[in-house]
């Protein structure tokens, strides 16, 4: 004969509300991760490359030094 087994109920986990993250908060994680990045220690920051095209760098700039 074979037994039958009664399996438990199953139970819920309750996850926790996020807290949500301040605007400073975000802005120091942010200089963290990339402090990290630029040690090479943390490769699991978004990295953002922004084109720079001549219209943005002001006359200033281009301009030799004096």
């Amino acid at each position: 004969m074979k037994e039958r087994r009664i399996s438990k109920p199953v139970t819920k986990k309750t996850t926790r509300a996020r807290k949500r993250q301040t605007v400073g908060e975000s802005i120091i994680e942010g200089l963290r991760q990339a402090v990290a990045w630029t040690k090479g220690e943390n490769d699991d920051v978004r990295v953002t490359l922004v084109r720079v095209t001549a219209f943005l760098i002001p006359p200033i700039l281009l301009s030799p030094p004096v």
